[in-house]
């Protein structure tokens, strides 16, 4: 496989990496999901709360919560917490590699 071809569905066995993110959401408290660098959802929710639910039930919040994702993907590099529209602190973890 050619390096520009990996993306994390590629890397990650999603059904295990699930598996992992239920776990520490439940250990947390937190509602997790993983996302792709476009903010598109690879994993499903762990511990979903209402309000989310609520939000991603809707097509235009959704959309919305999709792209405050991306954002945070890319400010992830460069710190540990975002500020999203819905005035929440999400932690982030980016899992890239770089220098």
């Amino acid at each position: 496989m050619n390096i520009y071809e990996l993306n994390i569905k590629s890397v990650l066995d999603i059904p295990e990496w699930e598996k992992l993110q239920d776990q520490f959401a439940r250990l947390t408290g937190t509602a997790m999901i993983t996302i792709d660098y476009k903010g598109n959802p690879v994993s499903r929710v762990s511990g979903c709360t209402d309000f989310c639910t609520a939000i991603l039930n809707n097509p235009t919040t959704r959309k919305r919560c999709f792209k405050c994702n991306a954002l945070a993907g890319l400010e992830a590099a460069e710190q540990t917490f975002y500020l999203s529209v819905s005035q929440r602190i999400d932690g982030r973890s980016s899992a890239g590699s770089g220098g």
